[in-house]
């Protein structure tokens, strides 16, 4: 249900595309120093819309595409550093001088109502940033609280807003988008473009159908990405396929792993008890001769035998407070939310299994020292 409502909100859309722009394509021709006829082919055919491109490659991209939004990213040299300002970035220094992606409010607003996401307006002098990176939406937050005006193909712009907008472009399982700066139509120039995207559900009413369409894309895609044309694609099974697959693997090993370790914690934790209770009978019997009450040497046992399990417990608890720590760091790292849920999950299953060796333990230890009748 968690991975449904996950893809729900992050793949709102069957199939999405994305390619090189001609423009892109030229400025890295330009620095090879050889240029094979392949490679003038795949220049030439950059000029073409995805669209276009899957086309002419025998995808009839009308008769399986439906509600389609074509869109752009643009390159105007910004830099993520620039739109940030004075603001400590020494916890993402690796992303401040990597481009500043850039689309226009048209392009923008076009993916936003197929998501259903929200559509914004914009002056002419005014712009947004959209993310959804939690992280990253702190920090740019603080740079647009400050106004930080930007200069996009020598003109300003000022931020409309004194803080991120929610949204995204590429489709995924979790909110990895850290920003996308969205200007006015006319703030860019054509050349500036660096990706075409495009973003589309299937001409589909049955998974059947569905997977159909999926699989003559999947094979339109091995004969011609890199190879014909800088294509790449992502869709929705793709994503839900290989989640279910990590998920299921990481999920089945952490839990084949922790349920070996913790029963063999326990089991060896019981196993020493009730060898010592067999060693020490002699010893109980000599407090009974005493006039020790019953009462009191069960309670003897029981609290000797809960310190014993009670430390490696409290070890593994000191343990698991900081690696818990750590974790939630990659999480928020990776836009995801935290594991109160897991982590309680988690304690009811230690405390049955183990509280069970504990409680099983102290009762066969007692039948032990108990003197026979």
């Amino acid at each position: 249900d968690s991975l449904s409502k996950d893809l729900d909100s992050m793949c709102p859309v069957d199939v999405q595309l994305a390619k090189y722009s001609y423009d892109a394509m030229s400025e890295a021709y330009a620095t090879s120093q050889d240029m094979n006829e392949k490679d003038r082919e795949m220049l030439e055919e950059s000029k073409l819309s995805i669209i276009e491109t899957l086309n002419n490659s025998g995808f009839d991209a009308q008769k399986y595409f439906k509600d389609v939004a074509e869109y752009n990213i643009y390159n105007t040299g910004l830099t993520v550093k620039d739109t940030l300002g004075d603001i400590n970035t020494d916890d993402y220094q690796f992303m401040a001088d990597t481009i500043m992606p850039v689309m226009t409010i048209g392009d923008y607003n076009s993916v936003a109502r197929l998501y259903g996401n929200s559509t914004y307006e914009l002056n002419d002098d005014e712009y947004i940033i959209v993310a959804d990176y939690k992280n990253m939406v702190m920090i740019r937050n603080q740079a647009l609280k400050k106004g930080i005006t930007l200069s996009v193909n020598g003109k300003e712009y000022k931020p409309r807003y004194n803080e991120c907008k929610d949204g995204f472009v590429q489709i995924g399982v979790q909110n990895m988008n850290d920003g996308i700066l969205v200007v006015p139509d006319n703030a860019v120039k054509p050349q500036q473009v660096r990706n075409m995207g495009l973003s589309a559900d299937y001409r589909a009413d049955t998974k059947e159908e569905r997977y159909s369409i999926e699989t003559q894309l999947d094979n339109l895609m091995k004969n011609i990405s890199f190879q014909t044309s800088f294509i790449s694609w992502n869709s929705r099974i793709d994503l839900a396929e290989s989640s279910v697959g990590l998920g299921a693997l990481v999920t089945f090993i952490a839990l084949y792993l922790g349920i070996i370790f913790l029963i063999s914690s326990a089991a060896i934790l019981a196993l020493r008890e009730l060898s010592d209770s067999a060693d020490n009978k002699e010893r109980y019997g000599m407090l009974r001769k005493l006039g020790v009450d019953e009462r009191m040497i069960d309670m003897a046992l029981f609290k000797q035998i809960g310190i014993f399990f009670a430390f490696p417990l409290i070890l593994a608890l000191i343990h698991s407070v900081f690696g818990i720590k750590f974790i939630n760091i990659i999480l928020a790292t990776m836009g995801m939310s935290s594991m109160a849920a897991s982590i309680g999950l988690t304690l009811a299953f230690v405390a049955v299994i183990y509280g069970g060796y504990f409680l099983i333990t102290y009762l066969c230890s007692r039948s032990i020292i108990r003197p026979v009748r």
